[in-house]
């Protein structure tokens, strides 16, 4: 019997993501990246409170949707699996680096920043240490430091890298908490934790961010 053999072709593909705010007036800019089985059409709203702040908000779509239980009713996207897992690395950075790079260049802002949320902040981190993107704050929440990047870390242009985690986030427990903060601390990240579980919590972004109120 012949070898299967594994081919690639490049095709173009239609890539989803939402906003808040208006970029024409906006001070700021903040790229939020959901986590596994969301939609950036839910997880913006977790942001919604920024807008009246002067933030404008964008949240891209991980590239493949899915249904998050059997074969209908809700639908959830993500960023990768271990299938075919370089492939898709490549695809977020392409498609992150060019959403990016379009918004930054129509609209001008006194700082931008990026969050990743879980699983997206795994795909924030494999994409920021091959881009040449500069920001204001970089913000890991409730994810795994990603040990096959930890060698070229620092190539990240962000003035201020941060890392939270909730005390009472289920993907977390104690001492794996303890061990991940330290693996981000030595890699240049300030860490946060703060009362609650696997969540975006307003008043610790409010923390990290700064933003003024208008």
């Amino acid at each position: 019997m012949a070898s299967v053999e594994e081919n690639h072709l490049m095709v173009s593909k239609t890539a989803r993501f939402f906003s808040l705010g208006n970029p024409r007036t906006a001070r700021h800019l903040l790229v939020v990246v959901h986590g596994y089985a969301q939609l950036p059409e839910f997880f913006i709203r977790k942001f919604a409170f920024l807008e009246e702040r002067g933030v404008y908000i964008v949240a891209p779509e991980g590239l493949h949707r899915f249904y998050c239980q059997g074969t209908a009713g809700r639908v959830g996207a993500s960023w990768m699996t271990k299938e075919a897992r370089t492939l898709d690395i490549k695809d977020n950075f392409s498609y992150l680096e060019q959403l990016i790079i379009g918004v930054k260049s129509e609209y001008e802002f006194e700082s931008s920043s990026i969050l990743g949320f879980s699983q997206g902040g795994a795909t924030v981190l494999r994409w920021l240490v091959n881009s040449s993107i500069n920001w204001n704050k970089c913000v890991i929440w409730g994810c795994n430091f990603p040990v096959d990047i930890e060698d070229v870390i620092t190539q990240i242009q962000s003035d201020e890298k941060f890392c939270v985690i909730g005390k009472s986030d289920e993907f977390f427990p104690p001492l794996l908490l303890e061990e991940t903060m330290k693996v981000y601390e030595s890699n240049g990240f300030q860490s946060l934790d703060f009362e609650g579980g696997h969540q975006i919590e307003p008043s610790v972004l409010d923390v990290i961010l700064k933003y003024d109120k208008l």
